[in-house]
């Protein structure tokens, strides 16, 4: 349980971390006004437990003794249900469509993240398997 909390906060505040830099960023390359900022500086900390519940999804991820639809079925609902219950709501979109709809772009955005991590991951699974591959071949001389 020890490394399961440490993880979950290390990886939290990370996450955090990089969310508070990107959502500056937007802020600064936009030159937008505190009235027109979809989160104001008050609701920023409601950041902080969606990246609580995103890191216990990917701890979760990691556990190779569950099968793998149970771990990404756990990852997909608190990684939506966090994004829905801190980012949505209080965003306030006065009305069921416009909840709706941040549920439907929050879906989005999770199957690109997917999608992205998994050709990420493939792609450096190859490269590794083709530097290992090719340190164990035989040394042949030149000669």
């Amino acid at each position: 349980m020890n490394r399961f909390f440490k993880n979950v906060v290390t990886k939290s505040t990370l996450y955090y971390t990089i969310i508070i830099a990107v959502f500056n960023l937007v802020v600064l390359i936009t030159n937008s006004s505190e009235e027109t900022v979809f989160v104001d500086p008050a609701r920023i900390l409601l950041f902080l437990p969606f990246c609580i519940c995103f890191a216990i999804a990917n701890t979760v991820l990691q556990y190779k003794n569950v099968d793998a639809i149970t771990r990404w079925a756990v990852h997909f609902v608190l990684t939506v249900a966090g994004a829905f219950l801190f980012i949505i709501l209080p965003a306030k979109l006065n009305s069921g469509s416009g909840n709706f709809m941040g549920i439907v772009f929050i879906i989005a955005i999770y199957f690109v993240g997917v999608l992205l991590t998994a050709v990420l991951s493939s792609r450096i699974k190859k490269t590794i398997k083709q530097d290992k591959d090719l340190k164990s071949r035989p040394k042949t001389s030149g000669k």
